[in-house]
């Protein structure tokens, strides 16, 4: 072939292979996407700004790189040296990393004892936790003395400790008692105190000598049948519940008084006698013998006692100490006299007493009463008695 021929075929492929070209770059330019999902799938395009003949890959995003490796925003491939391949999504980016605060929000446990879970959040998310992990075991504290509960806990110390003070009855003064009666003394509760110490003695007297009392008692009073006059007491409380605790002594003194009581009683047929030193008649009613009427006692100690509406009557003497003389004064002498005893008076009573009556009668004068007669007295006045029983014309008259 001709050299000038084949020069003209060269051209005319050349431009032929530039016609594809042109070509190729026009389908680009009209915006043709290639699919770059596997390696290798490379086209030949020209670069519109230089009209260089480049190696390009055209991810579906239609992003252009050169030599370089992207990751396409949209299709999510990479194109790598001129050529495609699959990409893989971006990976999010890891979270901070966090630091548990503590336990929060915690639920019920599975067990009241014995070891359990519950689930809480731990500020970074949710964990299971272990809870009452105590042995299944029920306290015991028969008393608050500070031991073991026999569960590895204590118990309290409200039982220990020494009881408080007691207040005492009588505090002082002086106690009046009828014939075997006895005399009572008392005292308050004790904080603390499961019984109480006492003792109580005659003035001449201690704990082990006659007439004593000296005990420990879960009460809270104690009567005796004294012996003589004054006696000496006192009182502390006891705890024994953790030992031995002692409360205050609490101390008084009283005076054991006799009481003297009868009747005054009325006698208009002055029968009454004396029966074992004592006036006695049955059946007699009691009687006042006046207002004012009262009955004295006088010995080791003295007393009086007013005389009652029914003829009753009372007085207190110290008791035990020796002898009284019990007389009744009449608050109406003129009217009223005693029939027994005589005098109005006993002798020789010991305290104390009961049942010692007085009978009185009313005094009956003498009087007269005229009637259609004269009466005569020389240099003197005539005058009588008029009685209660005197009705009708009677008056009090008198003749000079």
């Amino acid at each position: 072939m001709p050299e000038k021929i084949k020069k003209i075929k060269t051209v005319i492929l050349t431009f032929a292979v530039l016609g594809m070209f042109l070509a190729t770059a026009k389908l680009n330019m009209a915006g043709a996407k290639y699919d770059c999902t596997l390696w290798g799938n490379c086209i030949t395009t020209i670069v519109k700004r230089t009209g260089k003949v480049t190696n390009k890959c055209e991810c579906l995003a239609g992003g252009w790189t050169e030599g370089i490796e992207v990751t396409c925003r949209a299709g999510q491939y990479i194109c790598n040296n001129g050529c495609c391949k699959t990409g893989q999504p971006e990976e999010p980016p890891p979270p901070p990393a966090c630091e548990p605060e503590g336990l929060t929000q915690c639920g019920p446990c599975s067990a009241s004892c014995g070891g359990g879970t519950m689930r809480c959040h731990n500020g970074c998310r949710w964990v299971d936790t272990a809870c009452n992990t105590q042995s299944c075991c029920t306290p015991s504290c028969p008393t608050n003395c500070g031991q073991s509960n026999d569960c590895g806990g204590t118990c309290s110390n409200a039982d220990s400790g020494s009881p408080g003070a007691v207040n005492l009855n009588p505090s002082g003064g002086s106690v009046s008692i009828n014939p075997g009666q006895q005399v009572t003394v008392s005292w308050s509760a004790a904080s603390k105190a499961e019984s109480y110490q006492i003792e109580l003695y005659p003035s001449v007297s201690n704990c082990g000598g006659s007439g004593d009392y000296c005990a420990e008692t879960g009460s809270q009073s104690y009567s005796f049948t004294p012996l003589s006059g004054t006696y000496y007491y006192r009182v502390r409380g006891l705890n024994t519940t953790c030992g031995t605790d002692y409360g205050p002594w609490e101390e008084a003194s009283f005076t054991i008084n006799g009481t003297i009581t009868g009747q005054v009683k009325l006698d208009d047929s002055w029968n009454a006698g004396l029966v074992g030193g004592v006036c006695r008649l049955d059946g007699a009613p009691g009687q006042k013998p006046g207002g004012g009427s009262m009955v004295t006692a006088i010995g080791p100690s003295s007393d009086s006692g007013m005389v009652e509406g029914d003829g009753s009557y009372g007085v207190s003497v110290l008791a035990g100490t020796g002898q009284y003389t019990v007389g009744l004064k009449i608050g109406d002498p003129s009217r009223w006299v005693c029939t027994c005893p005589r005098g109005c008076i006993y002798g020789g009573i010991s305290t104390p007493k009961a049942d010692l009556d007085f009978y009185v009668s009313e005094q009956r004068l003498p009087w007269f009463q005229v009637d259609s007669g004269n009466i005569h007295a020389d240099g003197g006045n005539v005058s009588t008695y008029i009685p209660d029983t005197c009705t009708g014309d009677c008056e009090l008259c008198c003749i000079m």
